[in-house]
């Protein structure tokens, strides 16, 4: 296997491992929003390692449609700045 595939499959691994942990124990709410950002960078990793080749080359896409990966990446880039904007206080727990 390449360091690429190592890359692809070791950063989903550890996404599906941290998503997994969120769902199966009762953590506080800094424990959960840390979990949140290490398993999204963990997927948005996996993303650009499985199809960051293909991004570049427009002229390859099939029917001009963008690779269902970078439209992914940009939902978990999204997700990403959401979770590092400052919370409000007056959030209801």
């Amino acid at each position: 296997m390449t360091f690429l595939g190592e890359i692809m499959l070791l950063s989903g691994l550890m996404g599906l491992y941290l998503f997994g942990n969120l769902s199966l124990r009762r953590l506080s709410r800094k424990w959960v929003s840390g979990l949140l950002f290490l398993g999204e960078l963990c997927i948005a990793i996996h993303l650009i390692a499985m199809g960051f080749k293909g991004w570049l080359t427009p002229h390859k896409w099939h029917g001009g449609l963008p690779p269902i990966s970078i439209l992914c990446f940009a939902v978990v880039a999204a997700t990403l700045i959401v979770l590092l904007l400052p919370s409000s206080k007056k959030a209801v727990e």
